[in-house]
């Protein structure tokens, strides 16, 4: 679904590289996770996937067609983005900001139709929002705001849906449910890629893991890659991982 290919990338040119020779297959229809320690690269190489941010040399891939063959417009229509945080000063409604998510697919001067609402409120419904519908956004807490955005990107019906740290201001509820949705999406045949501090996480809902180590990066299954050595190796602290009934747990050694 995704390719990059020898892919190196820094900010500025006096500047480190973020990226030397990265070469990445993300695979369709399947849960990616992304992590490492902060500042190693996760949310770059986000931004690089959605072609925001162009590299200095190498080449990525949408569907086997290099990404500037694609017009935004195009990209849109493929790919959705949940940020980690999203600053609006503007009073809309919870409903005609999630409906920004339908842009891709409206002509210039178009407004939302029929459609686009019952898409917007089937989806409102998953994510057991249907009550913010009417509310101001700026209004809600951080919790309710992350949620109105993971709407926006899922009424958007992307192919490829990318998510920053898409539990970090949920409480355990909404995390569980969050989680649920993506497992949902997937099975729907929606490629997934998520940003994530927390490995438990990761290993509770992702196919393949990306572990940024320092200038190492890791590509694997999550049981390949969750290990004691290499999440203490990468974080810098003792983590122990072990199982219980079937499953790995993974423990601070406080």
């Amino acid at each position: 679904m995704l390719d990059l290919k020898n892919i190196w990338f820094r900010y500025h040119k006096n500047q480190d590289w973020v990226f030397q020779q990265l070469n990445l297959r993300i695979k369709e229809k399947a849960i990616t996770a992304i992590l490492g320690p902060n500042g190693a690269g996760k949310t770059t190489l986000l931004n690089i996937l959605l072609g925001w941010l162009k590299p200095q040399t190498g080449a990525i891939k949408i569907k086997e067609m290099l990404i500037d063959q694609f017009s935004r417009k195009e990209i849109g229509q493929i790919m959705a983005y949940v940020p980690q945080f999203e600053r609006l000063q503007f009073p809309y409604t919870v409903m005609d900001y999630a409906l920004f998510g339908r842009a891709p697919f409206l002509s210039a001067l178009a407004t939302p139709e029929d459609i686009d609402y019952q898409i917007a409120l089937k989806i409102f419904e998953v994510l057991k929002i249907e009550h913010l519908a009417h509310r101001k956004i700026t209004s809600l807490s951080g919790g309710e705001h992350q949620l109105t955005t993971i709407a926006r990107s899922l009424i958007q019906q992307p192919d490829i849906l990318l998510f920053d740290e898409p539990t970090s201001q949920l409480d355990l509820g909404n995390k569980i449910r969050i989680l649920k949705v993506m497992k949902e999406l997937k099975q729907q045949g929606v490629t997934l890629i998520f940003t994530t501090h927390d490995p438990l996480i990761a290993n509770q809902v992702a196919d393949e893991v990306i572990l940024f180590n320092n200038n190492n990066i890791q590509q694997g299954k999550p049981e390949d890659i969750f290990t004691s050595e290499i999440l203490s190796q990468t974080y810098h602290c003792e983590v122990k991982v072990d199982l219980l009934d079937n499953r790995k747990v993974i423990l601070l050694d406080l």
